[in-house]
């Protein structure tokens, strides 16, 4: 029974592994297309909000995506830069890069959780939500201040890298030594060799 047991995970974790490098696929070779569908799936839920009968619940529907849609922008975005070479994983520290995450998924799931424990168990429970996330957002960026000097900026900033024009730099390598994005903002700029090669 554990040989079956064994084998049935086993192919589980296979499949696994190849739906995530088809869905890795999927992005780093259509960014335009992901770029567009969190983009229809976002305006949708502000369309769902408006249209909706039910304020209450037209909100927490409206929440629920997208804090999703946020969640698969900064996944989809993570992927673009690690597929296009354009962040290097040497870096910072495997640590500070899970910390950096954890922040992220807090931030945008943040309002989702709060609606919910509103929903479930009143004001008080709305209240204690907050001061939870409050004091774990706190502790995390404490971390990355005082013991890696990180900054207080939001990592969750990377999502507002333009797919498109991530694409269109890691076609063009001349282009990619000439321009660095920011490992904390995500802002690009171009390099000071840039304004010498022209």
């Amino acid at each position: 029974m554990s040989d079956i047991l064994k084998s049935a995970r086993d192919r589980l974790n296979e499949n696994l592994m190849e739906i995530k490098q088809a869905y890795v696929n999927f992005v780093s070779q259509n960014p335009e297309m992901v770029d567009q569908i969190e983009k229809t799936v976002k305006t949708s839920s502000y369309l769902f909000e408006a249209l909706s009968k039910n304020y209450d619940n037209s909100i927490f529907i409206s929440e629920l995506i997208t804090s999703a849609c946020n969640l698969f922008a900064y996944a989809n975005t993570k992927i673009l830069l690690k597929t296009r070479n354009l962040i290097s994983q040497t870096d910072e520290n495997k640590f500070v890069a899970k910390l950096k995450q954890a922040l992220t998924v807090v931030e945008f799931s943040q309002a989702f959780l709060e609606l919910s424990a509103g929903r479930l168990g009143g004001s008080g429970a709305r209240w204690a939500v907050i001061v939870v996330i409050t004091i774990i957002k706190t502790i995390l960026r404490c971390l990355l201040l005082y013991m890696f000097d990180s900054g207080l900026q939001s990592p969750a900033l990377v999502t507002m890298i333009n797919k498109t024009n991530i694409a269109t730099q890691a076609t063009n390598s001349d282009e990619n030594e000439n321009i660095y994005i920011g490992r904390r903002t995500g802002h690009q700029m171009a390099t000071l060799s840039s304004s010498y090669s022209k």
